[in-house]
């Protein structure tokens, strides 16, 4: 009974200092503090981008996904190239990010990476059970229904709240890790997984096959036949900006494509990718790129990129860009 009494106080307790934390006092009103709903590393990414449009006329870009975040590195293309790439990042969100900034600087180029997680038939739909790729902190940039994950900003909160609040090793322990990931960025975006171990990814399905999942994270609410809507939504928009854009499909391991093909996963994907070749678009598809032959572990899991990968990869694209 006691147990019970106390788990109820905390319940109570937290529920007040969530309340608190999600809203605060502004002209005798409650308003709703959304930019304590962004993740810090977002934030600080979006300060560097700021200061890099200030510095020149015009600029390139990097957009996507983790999947590209871990692939190029900006700094080894030019002086002239900001990636602007977050985990699950979608079409959507690249989007809402152009838009806000049309005004502001002049784009000469984007390399955009797409993903089967970019064509779903909704980024609302089954929100609450199977969530579609979303950042989650781009209602930076605008807030609408797509943009504003409302369970995750919750708990985003609670989890602030209780940093604020308790000293513990969590504390020091997410500190380490986010310093970390801090310190792979430069003022030119995020520059490669310089922190993260690569993985002999065939001893690994050996030993432990269950973790090669991305082929079924990747395709929640996408069917067949595909929704284009929101990538022609972006490329309106950046053909209204008179702007060059390279459509890229970054490498996936044997593995995440040997899993596609066993739930029919693949078929979903020719058909995008079918509808993608009836535009007037550029689009590079290196998704079947043989890594094998490097003499390093090119992936730090299916279908990232490690830092050596990167540095190969971003010369491939380099090279192909001079040209």
């Amino acid at each position: 009974m006691k147990k019970f009494i106390k788990n109820i106080s905390l319940f109570l307790f937290l529920f007040i200092l969530l309340l608190v934390g999600i809203f605060y006092i502004n002209n005798g009103s409650f308003t709703i503090d959304f930019r304590r709903f962004i993740e810090s590393f977002f934030i600080k990414k979006v300060e560097y981008f700021s200061d890099f449009i200030d510095k020149g006329d015009s600029i390139n870009l990097i957009l996507g996904s983790s999947l590209v975040e871990d692939s190029i590195i900006p700094d080894s293309l030019g002086t002239k190239w900001f990636s602007f790439t977050n985990e699950a990042q979608n079409i959507y969100e690249s989007y809402k990010f152009i838009n806000y900034y049309k005004d502001s600087v002049k784009i000469d180029t984007i390399i955009i990476g797409i993903q089967p997680f970019d064509f779903p038939i909704s980024y609302v739909k089954n929100r609450n059970n199977n969530k579609p790729h979303l950042n989650g902190n781009f209602h930076i940039f605008g807030r609408d229904s797509i943009t504003i994950l409302k369970e995750k900003f919750l708990l985003r909160n609670l989890q602030v709240i209780k940093r604020e609040n308790y000293l513990k090793i969590e504390k020091i322990i997410t500190k380490i890790k986010s310093s970390n990931r801090e310190d792979a960025m430069t003022r030119q975006g995020f520059s490669g997984r310089i922190y993260s171990k690569p993985i002999d990814l065939d001893s690994l399905y050996l030993n432990d096959p269950i973790k090669f999942k991305n082929h079924k994270k990747y395709y929640v609410n996408i069917k067949t036949p595909p929704n284009i809507f929101y990538f022609d939504l972006f490329n309106s928009l950046t053909q209204s900006l008179d702007i060059d854009v390279i459509y890229l499909i970054t490498p996936k391991s044997k593995y995440y494509l040997s899993g596609m093909k066993e739930m029919n996963y693949d078929k979903i994907w020719n058909d995008i990718l079918d509808s993608l070749e009836t535009k007037p678009i550029e689009l590079w598809d290196y998704e079947s790129m043989i890594t094998d032959t490097f003499d390093f572990h090119y992936y730090f899991e299916e279908t990232h990129s490690s830092y050596n990968g990167a540095k190969a990869f971003t010369k491939i694209i380099k090279n192909r860009l001079l040209k």
